[in-house]
């Protein structure tokens, strides 16, 4: 188990292993680069571990997210727009479409 922030998993993606699972503090309403995360590899883990905490995302969906933004921006996206990207996702179980684009992860 790690516990680290939002900004440090965006930005060290490449390093967790796919399986690892990201938690926010449950009290935290809105989800910034600041936030708290705590990583558990998916079965590896009980609700003791993420008691107090909430389900984001799992760090290869994570992944997936900021390479097809990555791909769709044709540059490499600023810690900001990347998390923008990955909390869409997280709501709607689906990346931004183009047009979207702009409007989610801002400028």
């Amino acid at each position: 188990m790690t516990l680290t922030t939002v900004s440090h998993v965006i930005e060290n993606m490449a390093s967790y292993a796919p399986d690892m699972i990201a938690y926010v503090p449950e009290a935290a309403w809105e989800v910034t680069l600041l936030t708290p995360v705590k990583l558990v590899r998916h079965g590896d883990y009980g609700p003791d571990d993420v008691e107090g905490y909430r389900y984001l995302l799992g760090a290869g969906d994570m992944c997936e997210v900021v390479d097809g933004l990555r791909a769709q921006l044709g540059k490499e996206p600023t810690p900001s727009q990347a998390l923008r990207a990955v909390l869409y996702y997280a709501e709607y179980d689906a990346s931004p479409d183009p047009e979207q684009l702009s409007e989610v992860i801002g400028p």
